[in-house]
């Protein structure tokens, strides 16, 4: 009888990833509904972004020279951190006579059915995007390099907007506006407080911005808004949510930000995700794509070896809202 892992082609897998790697990210970065809010680039080791602010130049008209307002270069560089994946799976799985009895029903279109490389890429891909947004995008914590020889916790690959905003505040490039302790019974009113705050700068009114926040704090928001004002016609769905007086301004619910009683504001297009979509992979050839993928057989398993790179970082701290909490 022959051997069950010879219907496994590793090869066709891994040519699979390679030549739709790429495709398959944005596709799930789509379906996160991320990219309208965090702004995916693509680069080599580091990205700098070259942003300047300029204070008030204008002013009445008289004879001679008298020099008003400044113009700042802050350029930040936004730098990558590896991660990877490890995973042992069991070739019976992913024969191609297993992986037909899973998704064939009676009736069934076969048409309709995935096919077996893109499925197994996709799945891995779409649990490494799960695993950077619920940990590394938001909470993540850059702890200096791996424990070794042990699997590493997902939030310790990379810093975070938390802990990129926490920086900024103790350098004094971001001033957080004091809202206290967020509750149930506070929520509304400190929320509406602090976009009065923003908006004391009339440049922001009507500027699209995005109030990432946890989904708790979301839940309550939605809560206390109900019962002050009935049912909200200006919330399509449970992740996203406006406020009447302030129609240029969109909530977001970020899980990865789990219980934290943090609000991050910022201009659409201001909050930027990277990965390098030209790896190589660890057997020299290139990827293809954000993620580098290699199987190989390992006794009576699968062994795939994944890698890749992911760093956030924001153009302008200037742009950046957030209150006095953590």
């Amino acid at each position: 009888m022959a051997d069950s892992t010879n219907t496994v082609d590793l090869d066709a897998i891994q040519d699979y990833s390679r030549v739709h790697g790429q495709r398959i990210m944005m596709e799930l970065l789509q379906e996160e509904e991320d990219r309208e809010f965090l702004t995916p680039i693509d680069f080599k080791d580091e990205y700098v972004h070259h942003t300047s602010s300029v204070t008030e130049i204008v002013q009445s008209y008289q004879p001679g020279h008298h020099p008003k307002g400044e113009v700042g270069l802050k350029p930040r560089v936004q730098r990558h951190s590896g991660w990877k994946a490890d995973l042992l799976l069991t070739p019976r799985e992913y024969s191609g006579r297993h992986f037909l009895a899973q998704f064939a029903k009676p009736g069934s279109n076969p048409y309709d059915m995935p096919l077996l490389n893109e499925w197994v890429v996709k799945n891995i891909y779409r649990r490494a995007i799960h695993d950077q947004n619920r940990s590394i995008l938001w909470k993540g914590v850059n702890q200096g390099g791996a424990i070794i020889g042990y699997p590493n916790a997902a939030q310790d690959v990379s810093d975070g907007f938390n802990e990129l905003v926490s920086q900024d505040i103790i350098k004094g490039d971001i001033d957080p506006f004091n809202t206290g302790v967020l509750t149930k019974v506070n929520i509304l009113d400190k929320i509406t407080r602090y976009l009065e705050m923003i908006h004391e700068d009339p440049k922001w009114e009507g500027v699209p911005l995005v109030t990432n926040m946890s989904s708790v704090l979301l839940r309550w928001l939605r809560q206390a808004y109900r019962e002050e004002h009935g049912g909200n016609t200006h919330a399509t769905e449970f992740n996203f949510f406006t406020l009447e007086d302030f129609p240029n301004v969109t909530f977001k619910a970020r899980p990865g930000m789990r219980t934290s009683q943090r609000l991050i504001t910022s201009r659409i297009g201001n909050l930027h995700r990277g990965f390098d979509g030209e790896l190589e992979s660890r057997n020299g050839q290139p990827a293809g794509g954000p993620m580098s993928l290699v199987m190989e057989y390992q006794d009576r398993y699968l062994k795939v070896l994944c890698d890749g790179e992911i760093s956030v970082q924001y153009a302008l701290a200037s742009e950046v809202f957030v209150n006095d909490q953590y």
